[in-house]
């Protein structure tokens, strides 16, 4: 059966946390997510009251999802993407431009014109979306501050 992309459920969180933890705790990204931190991560980004979500899944099983927030900007509505993910053993299949472009033709017929988000330079994230028309701004910089 092929991928097929849909709107994000309210059960779909509790089925996405391991393909969340197999690929961030996997390279590039290394991160060291727990069952219990992901769950809680992914289940408070659903619950935004201006969330959008959507997952890809295949035979019933969930392969990623992308979850994000509308911001009203000076030009228009964006989306914010704040996760974005194909479990580490599904990626280079096609199913991230798959959800891409879904994720995409929801937000123009939604009238949001525009989508923004983070990711690492030099991995292959940042190739994906490179190759998918997204740009970088130089003169932005992500800060942060361990407190």
């Amino acid at each position: 059966m092929d991928a097929r992309v849909r709107r994000l459920g309210d059960d779909d969180v509790s089925s996405l946390v391991g393909a969340f933890i197999a690929t961030f705790n996997a390279a590039p990204w290394h991160d060291e997510w727990q069952q219990g931190t992901a769950q809680a991560y992914l289940t408070g980004l659903r619950a935004h009251p201006a969330g959008y979500g959507w997952v890809i899944e295949r035979d019933g099983v969930l392969l990623g999802a992308a979850l994000g927030h509308v911001r009203r900007w000076w030009g228009g509505d964006e989306l914010f993407v704040d996760e974005f993910f194909i479990h580490a053993d599904c990626q280079r299949q096609g199913l991230g431009r798959q959800l891409l472009d879904a994720l995409e033709d929801d937000l123009r017929t939604a009238g949001i014109g525009a989508v923004t988000l983070l990711t690492a330079r030099s991995t292959p994230a940042e190739d994906f979306y490179l190759a998918g028309g997204y740009h970088g701004k130089p003169d932005l910089r992500f800060m942060a501050k361990a407190l």
